[in-house]
């Protein structure tokens, strides 16, 4: 068994290289560990010999006469007590590892499925610089140039610019003063913060809810404002009118006077920043038209064609302003989501695999156990026979003593899954670790298995020829 799993491990660890690709972190430096697996290999080993010799010493210290004297119908007690204890730990094991998985995968579900706020679809993104060596002060007509030409590339329905933009590792707090509710300074609210160009909204496919959008008409000279979403206006101005009130971010243009009062223009729908985000945090947007020192600008580019076919076009205008700059990271918005995704998808085929081992160790050692169980009663069960008992009744006997196991491991299964519910909290979206209908499933499936395998041992017992059974010992 364990030469079978070494081999297994190098046959296997490829193969899970190959399903998670590039998307979790260090996962090309990943490989089979020559310590840990020979550590495996140890356990294995010292387990086999364990588990051999108690049997051994049970049997080198039983009585051999009486055993003898009655024809072998005394080893039917006690001496399986281990076999069952096994097979209980097992189920137990079983109950916990596919619980967890049943969990993973309704959390995945959900967060695969989960409303992040946007229209991600035909959303293409990328990245170039502009230094301030060159663009500290030109930067706000650089990108109203870029962006208009822009959208006239055939294909493209709108476009705009971000720098933080979603789905990605990038965010940024900042706090801001409210006249209304003022506090001692270094207790000032924050809410995450997004600097952004015209057009970004409607670009991303995010709802305007209340006010209007960022225009070309605010530059540095107009009057300041910024929008808020709709969770930052309830946490902060619950049951208010957010429109026309004037808040002081944290952060300003590196203006001598610093950080200007804005006044909150519009009102935007909530979005998800991460895929993994359990709430959708308040949020503000500032005009990137008002903060020129602000770098650098995501380009989001919606498209009526597959995105990333467009994206040679948008490299060449790119290099046509200014060939010094370089595009990177450019993916399609769904590539970032499914990015996000990689890690809590990893997870749940790794444990997925352990659950689906788990149950089939289950099955095997449970199948074991109650065919030793009848070879060992064969006796007493064409006793049974011969006395008029009906195949029926030996049937439900070896399944009821079947039954008996699977129960206990569930019971102790469902406790210790409940028990330490909390630990895998954390891994989870939209569901509970103590979710009644996945534990109400992990028990169906962990039952039927084990029923299954104990229905073949028992068919067997009930079909047994009392003669054959009684001249057999």
């Amino acid at each position: 068994g364990g030469a079978a799993g070494c081999a297994l491990a190098y046959l296997a660890t490829p193969a899970v290289l190959r399903l998670i690709g590039t998307s979790v972190p260090r996962a090309a430096d990943a490989g089979v560990n020559l310590p840990v697996l020979g550590f495996a290999l140890l356990v294995s080993l010292v387990s086999g010999v364990v588990f051999g010799l108690v049997p051994a010493v049970m049997a080198a210290r039983g009585d051999l006469l009486s055993p003898l004297q009655s024809g072998g119908r005394g080893d039917i007690g006690g001496q399986h007590r281990l076999g069952s204890v096994v097979i209980v730990g097992q189920v137990a094991l079983g109950i916990v590892l596919t619980a967890s998985a049943g969990l993973l995968m309704t959390s995945f579900v959900k967060l695969a499925h989960s409303d992040e706020g946007f229209n991600p679809d035909h959303v293409l993104t990328l990245n170039f610089e502009t230094p301030d060596s060159k663009y500290l002060h030109t930067r706000p007509a650089f990108y109203r140039e870029y962006f208009e030409k822009l959208r006239a590339l055939p294909g493209v329905q709108t476009a705009a610019g971000t720098m933080l933009p979603p789905m990605t590792d990038n965010s940024a707090h900042l706090s801001f003063e409210d006249p209304e509710h003022p506090v001692s300074k270094g207790q000032q609210p924050n809410a995450r913060v997004d600097v952004v160009s015209t057009d970004y909204f409607r670009t991303m496919g995010i709802p305007l809810v209340a006010g209007r959008d960022f225009s070309d008409g605010d530059t540095e000279d107009s009057p300041q404002v910024m929008i808020v979403t709709q969770a930052f206006a309830r946490k902060y101005f619950p049951g208010e009118n957010v429109l026309g009130k004037k808040l002081k971010p944290g952060a300003g243009d590196g203006k001598p006077e610093g950080p200007a009062w804005r006044t909150i223009v519009g009102v935007v729908g909530d979005i998800r920043h991460a895929a993994t985000e359990r709430e959708m945090e308040p949020m503000y947007y500032l005009p990137a038209s008002q903060l020129s020192t602000w770098c650098c600008l995501y380009s989001a580019v919606r498209t009526g064609m597959d995105p990333m076919s467009l994206e040679p076009e948008v490299r060449s205008l790119v290099t046509s302003m200014d060939r010094d700059i370089p595009v990177t990271d450019a993916h399609t918005m769904r590539d970032l989501i499914g990015m996000q995704l990689a890690q809590p998808r990893f997870a749940m085929v790794l444990l997925g695999a352990f659950a689906g081992l788990a149950l089939v160790l289950t099955v095997v050692g449970l199948y074991g156990v109650m065919a030793y169980s009848v070879a060992r009663r064969t006796r007493e069960i064409g006793v049974r026979l011969a006395l008029g008992a009906r195949r029926g009744a030996v049937l439900q006997m070896v399944m009821r003593q079947a039954a008996i196991l699977v129960g206990a491991g569930m019971a102790i299964g469902l406790i210790a899954t409940v028990a330490s519910g909390s630990v895998l909290q954390s891994l989870l979206y939209g569901t509970g670790s103590r979710n009644p209908v996945v534990l109400a499933a992990v028990c169906c499936v962990v039952a039927v298995a084990g029923l299954v395998a104990a229905y073949v041992p028992a068919m067997r017992a009930a079909g047994v020829d009392p003669m054959v059974a009684l001249r057999s010992e």
